[in-house]
């Protein structure tokens, strides 16, 4: 990102959020939750994983013809002229396969995560990105950087990771000779309960990059796709514990119930101390962060930083209580929490659209994030209370 921000014009900056936020939103929209329910049957069904990778193969295959439909057509939607309809329509073909990249390498990812091949995973975390960093750098130093060469730089990225993922899980592709009542129906019967999950939380991180596109300029939107991707970087240590955590909670469901709330307890108490402390360590070294990424700081993007950065916490810990209902197969409080976000996100945004400014969509973010965190809260004590009554009542009963 810093050398994105460094070789990209400001105008241009706006319009490579904008233009990326496109095929990040419709990978979610076409992955119909499948990342969760790959995840969700190989962790149950170890005998069913030679299934679920076939199934997702064929699967991007069919949802590759929409999605470059979409990307191909794209031009001729009749949306207003920008700079950003511009870059997505000269690259088509790029955006279309990064689309469905996106997809498929979700849920390798997912799959590789469970198996706990941790090795495959650091190669994840450094090959494309350096390859990335150097090509980049290395155009730089010969030409003016532009849209069109970023684009193309991230659909090898993703082109890389997928070459990992697929060596990683290379012998799950042989046939064991076990076999598995699993069925496609069951797959998708899953993957739908969690799809307004896995669709509804891109509404807020990249529809709203979408909308700026067409009412604010490339430089406020290139400014605060920043200050939100630094958000999402902030979050990766407790997204990936949380995956660990995932496979902790699988094992006490089956042997040790009665620890699954005191472990959830305890990793949320830990992530809200270490979150509020980082929060604290960036109010120290904001000018150091901020010169980072902008080429010019002003007092009006401190306050905005405060405020989006300050909802990585509750952003943090809803995250990391996700894990609790998806391992408890409780689903539906998560859609109804980021449905809920999403209501409040656009109604901040609403009230405030007379004085639309990066500050608006700043406290949309915080106010959005803090309320579908309270309401999972409120969910899981709910639940928790129930469990209380029917335990009183079964206990009267003998």
């Amino acid at each position: 990102m810093i050398v994105v921000t460094r070789a990209l014009s400001s105008i241009d900056l706006g319009v490579y959020y904008a233009a990326t936020a496109y095929p990040q939103l419709l990978s979610r929209f076409f992955d119909l939750g499948l990342t969760h329910a790959a995840r969700y049957y190989i962790l149950m069904l170890p005998e069913a994983r030679q299934f679920v990778i076939r199934l997702l193969m064929i699967f991007t295959l069919v949802v590759f013809v929409p999605i470059f439909l979409i990307f191909f057509l794209f031009e001729r939607f009749p949306l207003d002229t920008s700079e950003v309809i511009t870059a997505v329509g000269n690259n088509y073909f790029i955006l279309s396969v990064y689309c469905v990249l996106l997809i498929i390498n979700s849920v390798l990812n997912s799959i590789v995560l469970s198996l706990e091949r941790f090795k495959a995973l650091l190669w994840t975390a450094i090959l494309p990105y350096a390859f990335f960093i150097i090509i980049v750098i290395y155009k730089v130093s010969f030409l003016t950087l532009d849209v069109n060469d970023v684009l193309q730089q991230l659909l090898v990225s993703e082109v890389l990771l997928l070459a990992i993922y697929l060596v990683a899980l290379m012998d799950l592709f042989k046939s064991d000779g076990r076999k598995t009542s699993l069925t496609v129906k069951e797959i998708f019967k899953y993957a739908m309960k969690i799809y307004p999950n896995s669709f509804l939380k891109p509404i807020t991180t990249r529809l709203d990059r979408i909308i700026l596109s067409f009412i604010a300029t490339p430089t406020f939107i290139g400014h605060y796709s920043i200050l939100m991707t630094l958000r999402e970087v902030s979050i990766l240590p407790v997204t990936t514990y949380g995956q660990m955590l995932m496979n902790k909670l699988s094992g006490l469901l089956k042997n040790n119930r009665e620890q699954i709330s005191k472990l959830m307890t305890n990793s949320l108490i830990v992530v809200f101390l270490i979150y509020t402390a980082g929060f604290g360590v960036y109010f120290l070294l904001k000018d150091f962060v901020l010169h980072l990424f902008f080429k010019e700081v002003t007092t009006d993007m401190y306050l905005t930083s405060y405020i989006i950065l300050s909802s990585a916490i509750p952003l943090a810990l809803f995250s990391l209580l996700t894990y609790y209902f998806l391992v408890m197969n409780n689903l539906p409080p998560i859609s109804w929490a980021i449905l809920a976000s999403v209501v409040v996100f656009y109604l901040v945004i609403f009230l405030g659209f007379k004085n639309l400014d990066n500050n608006v969509f700043s406290l949309a973010v915080l106010v959005s994030t803090i309320f579908s965190f309270s309401f999972l809260v409120a969910a899981k004590l709910k639940k928790l209370r129930w469990h209380g009554v029917k335990s009183k009542i079964k206990l009267r009963g003998k």
